[in-house]
């Protein structure tokens, strides 16, 4: 049988799992809000949601059928327009930047 105990902690975690997921929801928007402000193009926006999304150059040139050079050079664009040194760096961007932001040209 379940208690009170087991109630309220399932609730808990199922908040919690929801509170997790709630960031990765916006995480689109935020991409597109940072590509606006720092003038990405749609690859590099394409890439910056996908390294703000912890994926490494391997798995972005496996999944998406590109070679890790072509990653690395949009990469190497990406950090001198965002003025970041890393990874790390550039998810604390995207995730400072608020989904509201209007992209100064539309990247659809």
């Amino acid at each position: 049988m379940f208690g009170i105990k087991d109630i309220t902690s399932s609730a808990s975690q199922a908040a919690d799992r929801s509170d997790a997921a709630a960031p990765v929801a916006s995480l689109h928007e935020r991409a597109l809000a940072a590509a606006g402000r720092y003038g990405l193009t749609p690859r590099e926006t394409e890439i910056l949601e996908l390294l703000a999304r912890g994926k490494n150059r391997e798995t972005i040139a496996r999944d998406h059928h590109l070679s890790k050079s072509t990653v690395h050079t949009h990469m190497i664009h990406i950090y001198q327009k965002t003025g970041v040194h890393g990874q790390q760096e550039l998810i604390e961007l995207v995730e400072s930047i608020s989904p509201d932001e209007s992209p100064s040209t539309s990247l659809v």
